[in-house]
């Protein structure tokens, strides 16, 4: 599935291109598993880890969260993309792969931005690969910490001070090139 999801992310196939092969290989070892893998591929994913966080948050009977949400600040200014987002909660999710984080300005800037998001009162529920591959109840254990948290501030009548724009799956290489809110944030999908 993250193959796929990598695939459909760049552009370079359509699900519609992937089945195609799939009909045509019907009796190859595994076919089926890689039909279930297409019908839970999703252009969004940025990252296998994001991916398998996405399998491991189902496997978890987790509510399915909406994925790549931009998130626009009290201004309406777009202040970041979130890995996951569960708007019943107002909890982001964020599946950190360690390679991303080599670069001090890299580490700072995502402190910062992940600092004035809470400061408009949105959670957040962080995860590395180890978690999702080793130990995913601790996924589990701080998405649900998180949930705690949002639902908190949503009684105590803090005010969620953003709003959210959601992304819909790149089906076709147009949509990933053309994608308006990859355009506002940079030209990063």
């Amino acid at each position: 599935m993250a193959a796929m999801d990598a695939a459909l992310h760049r552009g370079t196939v359509t699900p519609d291109e992937i089945e195609e092969v799939l009909v045509r290989c019907w009796n190859w070892p595994s076919i089926r598993r890689a039909q279930r893998a297409l019908g839970l591929a999703d252009g969004r994913a940025e990252s296998p880890l994001e991916s398998v966080s996405r399998l491991v948050i189902g496997w978890l009977r987790l509510p399915a969260p909406e994925l790549q949400a931009v998130v626009l600040d009290r201004d309406g200014r777009a202040a970041g993309r979130l890995d996951f987002y569960w708007d019943e909660w107002g909890v982001a999710g964020e599946a950190d792969g360690r390679g991303k984080y080599t670069n001090v300005g890299v580490i700072v800037a995502e402190k910062d931005r992940q600092e004035h998001l809470e400061n408009h009162g949105l959670v957040f529920a962080r995860w590395g690969c180890t978690d999702a591959t080793r130990h995913p109840r601790s996924v589990k254990q701080r998405i649900l910490n998180a949930y705690e948290r949002g639902r908190a501030r949503d009684r105590s009548g803090l005010p969620r001070e953003w709003s959210v724009q959601l992304t819909k799956a790149a089906t076709r290489r147009e949509d990933v090139i053309t994608n308006p809110v990859a355009r506002q944030l940079g030209g990063k999908t």
